[in-house]
């Protein structure tokens, strides 16, 4: 598929009953979750929403949430 595209690859990676991460994305099995790193932002912005008393601070941190 990536050649009938016109596109090279450097490598060719194969992962045999564990979890990959392909552009950003884990792949499991045939499920797609975000990384952790993905999980941590968002525990941090709540509890950064929570702590914040600023109501335009609050809409700010809830627009990125939300993002």
């Amino acid at each position: 598929m990536i050649r009938g595209a016109g596109l090279r690859y450097h490598k060719e990676n194969l992962y045999v009953e564990r979890p990959a991460e392909i552009t950003g994305v884990i792949v499991d099995g045939g499920k797609l979750m975000p990384p952790h790193r993905q999980h941590k932002r968002i525990r941090v912005g709540e509890a950064s929403l929570k702590a914040e008393k600023t109501p335009f601070f609050a809409q700010r941190i809830s627009g990125q949430l939300t993002g």
